[in-house]
């Protein structure tokens, strides 16, 4: 799946002003136009106050996305030094009209001498061709409250007699009116403070202005249509009924078989972007999947619900978003769903075999307590299953000796953290692992390093082995204690939790999934050494608890930490927030108060 809108990373519409009469007020107009009821032309325009690099980022996509679809009418940089105000046109609408295109070449000549207080002008125009069949449309647009704009502006124009329904929300004024052959829908707002982007935010649309247009009365009738299209897909296939047969050989469960078949389509089925359709909805034919072997997300659900049903097992295709969108809005568009997986009636289960390193019993967290549309004959709306078990467990092993961090340790990890280790993993493939070490090592202060680092294990159970020899950055007289943080700090261990929730005060809701994350260090200390070890920590907020203890028997100092979420749902409230924070002080000071040491 993928959304069902052209649109530039930006979508932050402008309006042509001159530099004269400027004033220090951003401006975003967007104008929709419905054309033949299933295509439009979106015109942005934009008056902009620089104000940092990222701006000069945005310039450059828009350049890069012209096309036949993308054409920039106007584009200038209005610059302003020791009171003298000077205007660079780098497109007019001259040269518009012949079909001249802006060359990143005189684009990043412009950009040379762009500052803080420079304003950028700009008007875009975007086609926006016939996607769905059957005469269908829907759009989704959005103005995001992280930018300032004094003056922000959609108008929708739709054919007098279309059946396109349009719905808007977030808006200070709206307006509805005939004019001529259309109806002219023109929403206003202004947005004078930005909004504090917020780490796990849920639901992040909900502050949005937003503009929907939808062809689709409801969202069965959105899911017939794809429904439809799915079915096209099912074309006989002698390569699959040889799978099939393979797989029935050796698996006479139904549960066993549909694993198989599962794991089938991940390790046989790759991935690949570039095998979308045009319309986002429609997936290739059967026999054509498995003759490239690769495909998206829908060509994977057609090839497993292929092999499912040759086994007996009747299975349903689910439209899900993998986004922080945990709700549905009421008028339905096909932007909704940016994925597409499977559920096995027979199984209760729900099953996503596009990801290779997800687990047949459990869905990754983004498809986990989420609105989902069944394809099925009876058209439904359910909610995927939120796991209690999800977990993550990292184990690890130091051995230190005098002067030296002599460190000979393997990192045992599981459940989510084993999954992020397997990426990890593959994004280190074909590099020098022993020079990664050393140069991370010695980013950290430590003196001529030199060690390798090796992965042991799959996504649910992987060992992380690191052996190497390093200098301490301690002076030789010993006047003080060589200090040791045991932690880390990828996406799945208390370094995280401690991380997401360390604001104060928040104002949107937030994600607060159920799980379990342990951690468990030993570390060897030189003979003879005298620790001076945290103290250990014991909180509970509601759901939410953190336990750690330090213990020492001879040289041997053991740590151990955990934190339990028994939450019955991925979201909180932001009334939920000050518990959470408080837990994630308490972590972030236990964590990095280091274990110190010395020795005769």
């Amino acid at each position: 799946m993928k959304r069902i809108i052209l649109s530039l990373a930006l979508q932050f519409p402008m309006v042509s002003i001159q530099a004269a009469s400027f004033t220090p007020q951003e401006r975003i107009w967007v104008d929709l136009k419905i054309i033949d009821g299933n295509r439009y032309d979106e015109s942005l325009q934009r008056t902009h106050v620089v104000d940092s690099a990222a701006d000069s980022t945005e310039l450059r996509r828009i350049v890069q996305a012209q096309s036949t679809l993308v054409t920039i009418q106007n584009m200038q940089i209005v610059r302003s030094r020791n009171g003298a105000t000077t205007t660079q046109v780098l497109v007019n609408a001259t040269e518009k009209t012949s079909g001249k295109l802006l060359s990143s070449a005189t684009l990043e000549q412009a950009l040379t001498t762009l500052q803080p207080g420079d304003i950028i002008d700009y008007a875009l125009n975007i086609h926006h061709p016939q996607l769905l069949p059957a005469n269908q449309l829907s759009l989704h647009y959005s103005l995001r409250r992280q930018m300032v704009f004094g003056d922000g502006r959609i108008t929708v124009r739709v054919p007098k007699y279309s059946a396109l329904q349009v719905s808007a929300k977030g808006f200070d004024q709206q307006a509805t009116q005939t004019s001529g052959n259309q109806r002219v829908y023109t929403y206003t707002v202004r947005n004078d403070k930005p909004v504090v982007a917020e780490m796990e935010t849920a639901n992040p649309e909900s502050i949005m202005p937003i503009v929907r247009a939808s062809t689709f009365r409801d969202y069965h009738e959105l899911a017939t249509l794809i429904r439809k299209e799915f079915a096209k897909a099912f074309v006989p296939s002698t390569a699959l009924d040889r799978v099939a047969q393979d797989i029935a050989a050796e698996n006479h469960d139904p549960r066993a078989a549909a694993q198989a078949s599962f794991r089938w389509v991940q390790q046989n089925i790759g991935y690949d972007v570039q095998a979308m359709d045009a319309n986002g909805i429609t997936p290739r034919k059967l026999p054509d999947i498995l003759a490239n072997r690769h495909g998206d997300c829908k060509d994977h659900v057609v090839v497993l619900q292929a092999l499912l049903r040759a086994q007996g097992l009747e299975s349903v295709p689910a439209l899900i978003n993998t986004e922080n969108q945990y709700e549905l809005l009421a008028l339905p568009v096909v932007a909704d769903f940016n994925h597409v997986i499977t559920y096995i009636p027979a199984l209760n289960l729900y099953v996503d075999a596009t990801d290779k390193y997800a687990q047949f019993d459990s869905l990754p967290f983004n498809r986990q307590d989420k609105p989902v549309l069944l394809l099925a004959q009876k058209v439904r709306q359910e909610r995927t299953p939120l796991s209690a078990a999800t977990s993550s467990v990292t184990e690890a092993h130091y051995h230190l000796d005098r002067w030296k961090m002599i460190m000979r340790s393997q990192t045992t990890s599981t459940g989510d953290s084993a999954l992020e280790t397997a990426l990890v993993r593959d994004a280190m493939q074909g590099q020098d692992l022993g020079d990664l070490l050393r140069r991370s090592l010695t980013a950290r202060g430590l003196g001529e390093p030199q060690g390798t680092m090796s992965f042991v294990g799959d996504s649910e159970r992987i060992n992380f082995i690191m052996s190497f020899d390093a200098g301490l950055q301690a002076s030789q007289e010993h006047s003080g204690a060589i200090s040791l943080n045991p932690f880390f700090s990828n996406r799945s261990t208390l370094a995280t939790i401690g991380h997401n929730f360390q604001r104060a005060q928040r104002s949107n809701d937030f994600l607060c999934p159920p799980r379990t994350i342990a951690e468990r260090y030993t570390v060897e200390l030189p003979l003879g050494s005298k620790a001076m070890l945290p103290p250990s920590v014991n909180m509970q907020a509601g759901e939410i608890a953190y336990q750690s203890s330090y213990t020492q028997q001879d040289n041997s100092v053991t740590v151990s930490r955990t934190y339990t979420n028994t939450s019955k749902q991925a979201v909180c409230s932001v009334r939920d927030y000050p518990r959470y924070h408080q837990l994630a002080q308490s972590i972030n000071l236990d964590i990095y108060t280091p274990i110190k040491y010395t020795w005769p």
